[in-house]
């Protein structure tokens, strides 16, 4: 922190901006695309599935669709699709 300024808000606030105009780093909108997609940030490997379970959270399809279901309605009520096709 340096006179008062927390440097993470301020480089989150940036990116926030930057986003609003359509800069968005290309492995970044990669990211997007596939949570938009998916609903998912990362594909489920056999590492994740094993995570998943020790956490006691489902895989299974139905958990999934309603996962990908959730995601969009969260995506389209924040306009985010329409920030990554930018």
């Amino acid at each position: 922190m340096s006179r008062g300024i927390k440097v993470t808000d301020t480089v989150l606030t940036l990116r926030s901006e930057a986003v609003k105009k359509g800069k968005i780093l290309p492995a970044h909108r990669k990211v997007c695309n596939f949570l938009i997609k998916t609903g998912q940030s990362i594909p489920l490997d056999d590492k994740h599935i094993e995570i998943r379970k020790k956490l006691g959270l489902r895989i299974d399809e139905p958990a999934r669709k309603k996962a990908l279901k959730d995601v969009k309605k969260l995506i389209g009520s924040t306009g985010f699709g329409e920030l990554v096709k930018r």
